[in-house]
């Protein structure tokens, strides 16, 4: 019996002794590796979230170049001109006359709103309209109206007028007379 107890008792000082605080060790390598391993997931997160953005503003450039085509730095009248004359002679539709029309800045800088004054952080925009007269089939006007609607560069109608071309012998054709206006940005 004493026997017993005294292995009882060494089984108890050797767990006090040893055991517990090697076992405590252990716990404290566990928690520093897990937090280390908790630390290096959240950096490579985090890294791949920078290389993500990285790889989203990489093709900035690219989106800056197209907002210039949609809506350029100048008026460029040549280059607009150039546009829809391209439109036209792409839809067969043939222009009769053409003319361009330079209107001022659209919005102002500084608006009032319920008796103070607020500062837009937008640039104004120039407008250029053009009146064009033009005779075409149905389709081919219809088909330059889509491909006006879908350009690079914006352009708006502000007034379409159809009128029927009376001529004996051709296909039904129609004198339209368009107002379009196109837009840039005022340095």
């Amino acid at each position: 019996m004493s026997l017993a107890l005294f292995l009882t008792v060494g089984a108890f000082v050797i767990y006090f002794s040893f055991i517990r605080p090697a076992y405590e060790d252990t716990q404290k390598i566990r928690s520093e590796e897990f937090s280390r391993q908790t630390f290096t997931d959240r950096q490579s997160a985090v890294i791949n979230q920078v290389k993500k953005l990285i790889s989203a503003y990489q093709g900035q450039g690219e989106l800056q170049d197209a907002v210039s085509l949609s809506l350029p730095l100048k008026p460029d009248e040549p280059g607009a001109l150039a546009q829809l004359n391209g439109l036209l002679e792409n839809n067969h539709v043939l222009p009769q006359s053409f003319g361009i029309s330079v209107l001022g800045s659209q919005g102002a800088l500084a608006r009032r709103t319920q008796g103070t004054s607020t500062q837009s952080f937008a640039k104004p925009l120039s407008t250029m309209l053009f009146k064009i007269r033009l005779i075409g089939t149905y389709e081919d006007i219809k088909n330059f109206l889509a491909n006006l609607e879908t350009n690079i560069r914006i352009f708006d109608i502000r007034d379409l007028s159809v009128s029927p071309v009376t001529t004996k012998g051709s296909p039904t054709a129609y004198n339209v007379d368009i107002t379009v206006a196109t837009y840039s940005q005022n340095p």
